[in-house]
């Protein structure tokens, strides 16, 4: 499979996007001119340097903020209500201490209304898919790092949206951990092909997991280059010993190098 894109028409457009803060020494610029379109089912991710205003963007797409200017569009309609339509799964897993993994899995579908029995019964035909079996009564406390990831993306994924945000979900993982998650998120995300943009530090982890990888400059954060990964699917980490992988990679970092 080389292309997991189900249509030509976008399901998430940006168009010109700005973010202007206000601060006691007057306006900062933090986004400016960012353009963007993403197809249904792809797999997008967002590089840049620290401070570039990755988060801010995610943000804005959530819809836990508003972009001083432009527009965002869903198969060319304005879109405006977007809090609640997009899944997002923020740095920290931010799971409830108090909670079980079921419990803590279903509060997206609580908080949204539905019943806590049939929330419950969805969620555990799921826990194998997750590699959450036989943790279902487990408490954070008792998990490592890359399952309670596992549970944070179980609880995104049961609100049931196609497009899914994610910012540096592995980035406090070490590093034979991350590896184990991106390859059990290759295989999720190939497996139920919702759309999904990742926003990372790691130039390897973008090109391993990516139809597409968005490369910021900054400040303020703007569109440098946008890099299609032409690698076929499915991937294994194995392909970042490959010479056409270590190119890109070169590429990308090169990219980055420019923009700081």
């Amino acid at each position: 499979m080389t292309n997991t894109i189900r249509n030509n028409l976008p399901v998430l457009t940006l168009n010109r996007i700005g973010k202007v803060w206000q601060s006691r020494e007057g306006q900062v610029e933090a986004l400016t001119d960012v353009s963007m379109d993403i197809q249904e089912g792809e797999f997008v991710s967002i590089v840049g340097p620290s401070g570039c205003g990755k988060s801010t963007l995610l943000n804005i797409l959530a819809g836990l903020d508003a972009p001083s200017k432009g527009t965002i569009l869903s198969g060319g309609t304005p879109w405006r209500d977007r809090l609640g339509h997009i899944g997002y799964m923020p740095q920290k897993d931010l799971l409830l201490p108090w909670r079980s993994v079921l419990d803590n899995a279903i509060l997206a579908e609580e908080i949204s209304g539905v019943s806590k029995e049939s929330a419950r019964n969805e969620a555990l035909k799921m826990m194998g898919e997750f590699g959450l079996s036989g943790f279902e009564h487990n408490y954070p406390y008792q998990l490592s790092g890359g399952m309670k990831q596992r549970v944070a993306l179980l609880r995104t994924v049961l609100a049931d949206n196609e497009l899914i945000l994610l910012d540096e979900p592995f980035a406090a993982l070490d590093a034979l951990t991350r590896s184990n998650m991106h390859e059990w998120l290759l295989g999720l995300w190939e497996s139920w092909h919702k759309t999904l943009i990742l926003v990372t530090h790691d130039v390897e982890e973008a090109l391993i997991l990516s139809d597409r990888v968005y490369v910021l400059g900054g400040r303020p954060g703007f569109v440098k280059s946008v890099v299609s990964v032409d690698m076929s699917r499915p991937r294994s980490l194995a392909m970042a010993d490959q010479a056409d992988f270590l190119r890109l990679k070169k590429h990308v970092i090169n990219l980055l190098k420019s923009t700081s």
